[in-house]
């Protein structure tokens, strides 16, 4: 689908991240113990790999995960 597509084109630890939030359910404190990573981190990922997302829908559907912020 094309919203699996555009997760995918996420950097890998913002797409985990909201995958494993939206999908999973789970807190940021369990994403970090999953990825072995700090919680501030983990919802860094996670606003950001949103923020992506938001823009590729209102754009023109393309993620640049290559875009530094």
């Amino acid at each position: 689908s094309e919203v699996e597509r555009l997760l995918f084109d996420l950097p890998q630890d913002e797409m985990e991240a909201v995958v494993l939030r939206l999908v999973d359910g789970l807190t940021f404190r369990e994403i970090a113990e999953v990825k072995q990573a700090p919680q501030n981190t983990v919802a860094s990922w996670y606003r950001r790999g949103l923020g992506r997302l938001r823009e590729s829908v209102a754009g023109d559907g393309t993620c640049e995960s290559s875009k530094t912020l």
